[in-house]
């Protein structure tokens, strides 16, 4: 929990252009307790709405996912976060309630100009914008070790779903 409250943060601290916006936290149900009282004085210093949302109303049989946590999970399996991601996304989506929904990962500082991002132009059409990876020697190794077609692969630590509608 604390590496994303630094992430949110950093974020409102530096790009006036997100205050006011409503940010959802996913916490695994165990956390909850703990965070709640730290959640609820970063919304009030950045006069924020931050919701706390208990991983098991997202995923509630996360055992049966075949999930791994670490930097990459073999290639067969997906980091428990990114279900919570995937999930999150599909219910905020679902809502109806926004134009559109940004990703942030909880490792990520974001310093100042990081409110452009919603200045960018946005291709008819586009769904999702992410930066493309960086072919650091990290990235190579787990394309080849997962046998990967050597190709552009996008960073998934900050994605942007510029339109956003009830539509599954």
């Amino acid at each position: 929990v604390l590496p994303a409250l630094v992430s949110l943060s950093s974020l409102l601290h530096h790009n006036a252009a997100f205050a006011g916006t409503r940010f959802f936290i996913v916490v695994d149900d165990e956390l909850m307790p703990l965070a709640e009282a730290a959640v609820q004085r970063l919304g009030a210093h950045f006069e924020a709405e931050l919701v706390l949302q208990p991983a098991s109303e997202l995923v509630p049989h996360a055992s049966r996912l075949g999930a791994g946590y670490g930097l990459f999970t073999g290639g067969q399996q997906l980091a428990v976060a990114a279900y919570y991601r995937i999930y999150m996304a599909h219910r905020l989506a679902r809502s109806g309630e926004f134009d559109q929904l940004l990703y942030i990962d909880s490792d990520t500082v974001i310093g100042d100009g990081f409110g452009d991002l919603l200045d960018e132009p946005v291709r008819d059409g586009a769904l999702l914008m992410a930066r493309l990876e960086v072919a650091r020697p990290e990235v190579r190794q787990a394309i080849a070790q997962h046998g990967l077609p050597e190709g552009m692969y996008f960073n998934s630590g900050v994605l942007w779903f510029p339109r956003v509608s009830g539509a599954e």
